[in-house]
């Protein structure tokens, strides 16, 4: 049950009356709150009752409180909702008001926020300082070309810088004896038949290359190597091109090839021509660590981070240490799988995928900041044209003949 103490004619109050009080029949009441003692309150009439009994449609009575010290006429509801007083409804008007007031602060802030969020997308350098491009690539050989000559060798390596390439991609991993090779599977078994670790070996012990090679990233495609089937020392690699840029992927987490790593990189005197990381953050974190001035690659953690950062805004704002962006196109799963054999969601991932990270606004921020974009592996002519429409800096292949000629013919693009 809720009550209506009547106290001043223009005043109303509402008040729990469950069975905690006492309730009588009464007209008036003495010393009612806001009243000298001995004040009269009269029924406010005929007029007010019915327009209360018109709008809440319950019937009323009249009744006076004896267990408080001060006594009042009231008007006693049987409803269940309450009962709003004229102070109520002065009170829900402040409400209102200071409800109004924030709705409005929040909406410039977020005016404001998006507003400085466009700006400095499209003029990072006025937050940021552009990192030092001491190279740049557009043509990336994977592997050395591992469509075109025996992959990670240095016939491959050989032939792709004959044709120009810009950039040589290759993978690293440690013998037995601590010796740094250049080889993508840290087991034989795919690339020379022999079923064992390569750091189970040491370097004499390692097999020769098959005559025969997959090509990881074409469907049902295989290359055919000459004479050199040899794993070969990174350190050769150094030797035998001193002046083109080399992107390294440390294939294990291993800190003795990390550091064995940038000591080869500080002696040859490559930071300015070197770029190293790994998906795993772990490994990107400890290539930091050990060498900050050698150029760094996104994880696939940060690249995570970093499109969350592109689409809630908050990129503009936010400082990056990687000077490269190394991903692939997602869509071109549907060109390494029979699409008959995938499945609708398999299908669905890679055109969400493939929605989300090949974006134009993206790949253009980054490079106004000095970030270099790399679309990987693409060996159709359509792909190579749509990574470049989209901004990239550069394209990796496994063919690098088919991707010099495409750009020889597209040289004004």
């Amino acid at each position: 049950m809720r009550s209506v103490r009547l106290f001043p004619l223009e005043l109303l109050a509402v008040a729990n009356t469950a069975g905690e009080r006492e309730w009588k029949p009464g007209t008036t009441a003495e010393n009612s709150p806001g009243s000298e003692p001995g004040t009269v309150h009269t029924n406010p009439g005929p007029a007010f009752l019915h327009s209360w009994d018109k709008k809440q449609r319950t019937p009323y009575t009249l009744g006076v409180n004896t267990s408080s010290a001060r006594r009042s006429i009231c008007l006693v509801y049987t409803v269940q909702r309450p009962v709003w007083s004229l102070s109520a409804e002065t009170s829900l008007g402040r409400l209102q008001r200071r409800r109004m007031c924030s709705a409005m602060y929040a909406l410039s802030t977020l005016g404001g926020y998006v507003l400085t969020s466009v700006v400095l997308f499209k003029c990072p350098s006025l937050l940021h300082r552009r990192k030092k491009e001491t190279f740049r690539s557009r043509h990336i050989s994977h592997r050395g070309g591992a469509g075109e000559n025996l992959e990670n060798t240095m016939a491959a390596f050989k032939h792709a810088v004959e044709l120009g390439t810009d950039m040589l991609e290759l993978d690293c991993h440690m013998t037995k004896d601590g010796e740094v090779v250049v080889s993508h599977d840290k087991n034989l078994k795919r690339s020379t038949g022999v079923c064992a670790n390569i750091s189970e070996l040491t370097y004499a012990e390692l097999p020769p290359y098959l005559c025969k090679l997959d090509v990881s990233f074409q469907r049902e495609c295989s290359c055919e190597g000459g004479d050199d089937k040899r794993i070969p020392l990174l350190r050769e690699v150094f030797d035998t091109f001193p002046n083109t840029p080399v992107n390294i992927d440390i294939k294990v987490n291993n800190d003795t090839l990390i550091r064995k790593v940038s000591k080869l990189v500080t002696k040859y005197s490559r930071e300015h021509l070197t770029v190293w990381g790994n998906s795993s953050s772990q490994i990107v974190e400890k290539c930091y660590k050990e060498n900050p001035r050698i150029p760094l690659l996104f994880s696939l953690q940060r690249v995570l981070f970093l499109v969350g950062l592109f689409y809630t805004g908050l990129l503009p704002f936010v400082p990056l240490r990687e000077q490269f962006l190394e991903i692939p196109m997602p869509s071109i799963i549907t060109k390494l799988k029979d699409p008959q054999t995938m499945t609708r969601r398999q299908r669905l991932m890679a055109w969400l995928a493939d929605t989300l990270l090949m974006r134009k606004a993206l790949f253009n921020h980054l490079q106004a900041r000095g970030i270099q974009v790399y679309v990987w592996v693409l060996n159709d002519e359509e792909d190579f044209k749509r990574a470049f429409d989209l901004g990239a800096t550069g394209v990796m292949t496994d063919y690098p003949t088919k991707l010099k000629e495409f750009m020889e013919r597209n040289c004004s693009s």
